[in-house]
């Protein structure tokens, strides 16, 4: 498989920025096609022309990813952590203890499984927000439960 010569010249470039890469989150944003590559964002002409190579392309957009990946490893355990769950908003309900409608999961009477709504023993059944059957348990068992 031959690779363009374009992607070449764009990760010839990302890669010999990898200390910048790390401080700077426009440029990690726009190298991942999360934002539009602007002229006045990246004065420097080989890392505009890295940056809106990689806004277009996939395959440098996954090579890119990757090398963000190795620089930030977390990246990869907070992907593994979301994906435990169906969607990105019941991820967001269960997780963050400041979410305006908290899902929990408990044991009703300590016997029936429960998905309760704020603190509410509902015993919801399909994820709100993706439709996916909920399951019989905690999508992580040792996520601490919230204090409501």
């Amino acid at each position: 498989m031959t690779i363009n010569p374009a992607c070449i010249a764009a990760r010839h470039v990302l890669a010999g920025m990898r200390d910048r890469l790390r401080g700077d989150a426009l440029l990690q944003l726009a190298i991942s096609g999360c934002i539009e590559v602007e002229r006045s964002g990246f004065p420097e002409q080989a890392m505009y022309e890295a940056a809106s190579h990689c806004e277009g392309c996939v395959p440098c957009q996954a090579w890119a990813g990757a090398l963000l990946d190795e620089l930030f490893p977390e990246r990869v355990v907070q992907r593994q952590h979301v994906a435990r769950y169906c969607c990105q908003s019941m991820f967001d309900t269960v997780t963050c203890r400041d979410a305006r409608v908290r899902f929990s999961f408990e044991r009703f009477r300590n016997e029936d499984p429960c998905w309760c709504i704020n603190g509410e023993y509902v015993f919801a059944n399909y994820c709100p927000w993706c439709g996916t059957r909920l399951p019989c348990q905690a999508f992580e068992a040792d996520f601490p439960p919230p204090s409501v």
